[in-house]
């Protein structure tokens, strides 16, 4: 059986009751708030006959109804209107009922003979705003939920696109390393029988160009050769461990001069901070920042070199200075770039990728790279490695 009130608001509360005093007791309570209209059932199966054919904010649930199996209905209930709160009545002694009742779905509960008008308002609106609050967690979740999943197959795609990608270059070094390479030996090759077979045919000019083709053919092998260990970068796994930085970078001094050039040149390494990383790659890093040092100081009578380190809060800087031929600052933005040079080829020898390689594995490390110089004065190059 369904009894309503006559008022008319905003909110629709269901009552499920079969006691008439207990419903009174709430229709009097209702009557004192006019933004609330109530509707009453006496059973479960008319109370899910109506809600399916009517708008309702929040039902009223009372656990001791005749066709009622107590936490069994509350959950039965609670199923059957997922977006719509609910709220029990319960006796005095059935407080654990109660609080299992919310454990299990139910917005709030409320005790029989101990509430008053603003106990019930308050109850209501609580209810609906929290059922309001937690729809809205659930719709987040499930939107999240999708965006991982988005977000896992774009990594797939991605990852996929990558690996395509790094099979193309695999062809495209395959491709320089063979094909381009035979041509420049060819070049070379025949420059030398030239020389060599047809010397006394050539004046000087002929000599002097001969020589020039060769020593470019030589210059571009050097360069594919650059270029080629340039793309491998990207494609080398870091193997991270503990590397003692003092040693590495003395030791790549030693083997990059001998006891002549170390003779004009005054080394000082100071005590290096160790770090974590790859330790080949941090060598090259070593190798080219300090063959850079040595050739740009080689017009100096005495060069000086200085390497030393700086712990920082989360990462240690490194920095390699000389007192060579320096560089413009104007140009810093050209300093890293794959076959930028700021110095001609007759002045210093080299393709311009060994910087552009420092900054690559440095990145790659999650570190930085920077550079100050003034032209004729030196040049102090940085580099930093996280902790």
């Amino acid at each position: 059986m369904i009894h309503t009130n006559k008022m008319s608001d905003k909110l629709n509360l269901l009552l499920i009751e079969d006691n008439p005093g207990d419903v009174r007791i709430i229709e009097e309570m209702v009557l004192d708030l006019p933004e609330m209209k109530l509707f009453n059932v006496n059973c479960i199966s008319f109370a899910f006959e109506y809600l399916d054919k009517n708008k309702t904010d929040l039902v009223l649930l009372d656990l001791g109804l005749p066709d009622s199996q107590g936490l069994d209905t509350v959950r039965r209930v609670v199923l059957q209107i997922p977006s719509i709160p609910v709220v029990v009545f319960t006796g005095h002694k059935d407080d654990e009922l109660a609080l299992a009742s919310i454990k299990i779905g139910a917005q709030d509960y409320l005790i029989k003979g101990k509430i008053d008008t603003d106990m019930f308002a308050r109850s209501i609106h609580y209810s609906i705003e929290r059922k309001s609050l937690e729809i809205a967690l659930r719709k987040s979740q499930a939107n999240l939920t999708i965006l991982n999943e988005q977000l896992e197959q774009r990594v797939i795609d991605r990852t996929a696109q990558l690996q395509a990608i790094n099979k193309e270059l695999e062809t495209f070094s395959y491709t320089v390393s063979h094909d381009l390479r035979a041509p420049l030996r060819a070049i070379d090759g025949f420059t030398s029988i030239l020389l060599e077979n047809y010397k006394s045919k050539f004046d000087d000019e002929g000599k002097r160009l001969c020589a020039v083709i060769g020593d470019s053919a030589k210059h571009m092998g050097q360069l594919i050769d650059d270029l080629l260990d340039f793309s491998r970068l990207s494609r080398i796994e870091l193997n991270i461990y503990s590397i003692d930085m003092e040693q590495l970078a003395g030791s790549v001094y030693s083997e990059l001069t001998t006891p002549e050039t170390r003779h004009r040149i005054s080394f000082q390494l100071g005590n290096l901070n160790p770090v974590s990383g790859d330790r080949m790659l941090i060598r090259q890093v070593w190798v080219n920042l300090i063959s850079n040092a040595i050739k740009f100081s080689s017009r100096r009578e005495h060069a000086v070199i200085k390497i030393s380190s700086k712990p920082e809060e989360n990462r240690v800087v490194y920095s390699i200075m000389d007192y060579g031929a320096g560089f413009d600052m104007k140009y810093i933005n050209k300093l890293f770039g794959v076959f930028q040079r700021l110095h001609s080829v007759k002045e210093f020898e080299g393709t311009g990728v060994g910087l552009a390689i420092v900054q690559h594995i440095i990145i790659r490390h999650g570190g930085e790279v920077w550079a100050e110089g003034e032209v004729d004065k030196g040049a102090t190059f940085y580099f930093s490695l996280p902790i």
